[in-house]
């Protein structure tokens, strides 16, 4: 099969671990901060 356009990431960065809650959930707020400050992205490019 084929995948869509728009389901294909810009961008892909190999982490060696997630930032975690005490509970063990991913920080995801924490991810898209680290990418935003990696790739000097504003905030209106990310929304």
């Amino acid at each position: 099969g084929r995948i869509a356009n728009y389901k294909i990431p810009y961008y892909v960065k190999f982490v060696d671990e997630y930032p975690m809650t005490a509970s063990g959930k991913i920080q995801k707020f924490k991810l898209r901060e680290m990418a935003i400050r990696e790739l000097k992205l504003e905030d209106s490019e990310t929304a």
